[in-house]
């Protein structure tokens, strides 16, 4: 984990580089509604992984072959502190996208998980209560590729979903219930790639995986909430993180309703 800040000179507050708004807004009706209509996106049953997998396999027989220091010198904490025994445990999702990247959001009686290229919603219980369905069009009327994720705000009662095409994709249901309730989806071409939300008092922040310094976009939360076309988007730059590389930071994110001011 690294921690990257970046002083401003004559601590001036850094000014927008892109001031502008959606490219579109749609309201999608319930997933419930259609939920006949809706494809699943598996096509066959794979373990999940995440990015890790595709890095360097471990090849038996090579390596190190001394000690194993850490087996050896142990944490002084372990076994002193209390844990917490698991009170559920249920099978979240099944992909065969390379990586699924999994994640998920918990609201008041919701678990939304997401993966690479799909979603599944259950209650507190682990009871499946829509899915598993492709992205597009249980939820963004617009085709995309992959990077789903998904948050939840609690402040507002309302669910973020994001998703890769033509841009960043962002859809904020219309009410508390991500079955039952629709989405405002808001197309955003200038999020060009592995968008990242994070929920904040003042806004959606998203991180984008590009090239250039725009690298943090402010995203109207009220205005995204209550639908609005006209929600505003700011672009700054990210100072320090100019890459060819496969990078985009997470943002400070709030999972409380306990906004900073």
């Amino acid at each position: 984990m690294s921690f990257i800040a970046n002083a401003q000179e004559n601590n001036k507050a850094a000014k927008p580089t892109v001031i502008t708004k959606a490219k579109s807004m749609t309201h999608v009706t319930s997933i419930a509604s259609r939920i006949n209509e809706l494809p699943p996106p598996i096509t066959k049953e794979v373990e999940m992984m995440d990015g890790r997998s595709s890095k360097n396999q471990v090849i038996p027989g090579k390596g190190s072959t001394g000690e194993d220091k850490l087996a050896k010198f142990k944490s002084k904490l372990e076994g002193k502190i209390k844990g917490k025994e698991v009170d559920l445990i249920f099978e979240g999702a099944q992909s065969n996208s390379m990586p699924t990247d999994p994640s998920l959001a918990l609201g008041p009686d919701h678990v939304f998980v997401v993966f690479n290229t799909g979603f599944q919603i259950f209650d507190k219980e682990g009871i499946s209560l829509a899915g598993p369905f492709a992205p597009n069009p249980s939820i963004f009327p617009n085709s995309g590729c992959c990077d789903l994720t998904v948050s939840y705000d609690n402040d507002a009662d309302r669910w973020v979903v994001t998703f890769l095409g033509n841009g960043a994709q962002i859809a904020v249901s219309d009410g508390p219930d991500p079955v039952n309730d629709g989405w405002y989806v808001y197309n955003i071409p200038q999020i060009s790639d592995y968008q990242k939300l994070s929920v904040w008092s003042d806004g959606y922040y998203v991180t984008d995986n590009t090239g250039s310094t725009n690298k943090v976009w402010a995203l109207e939360r009220e205005a995204m909430i209550n639908g609005d076309v006209d929600a505003q988007i700011i672009g700054f730059n990210l100072p320090g993180i100019v890459t060819s590389g496969f990078y985009s930071p997470q943002a400070f994110n709030v999972s409380t309703a306990n906004l900073p001011a």
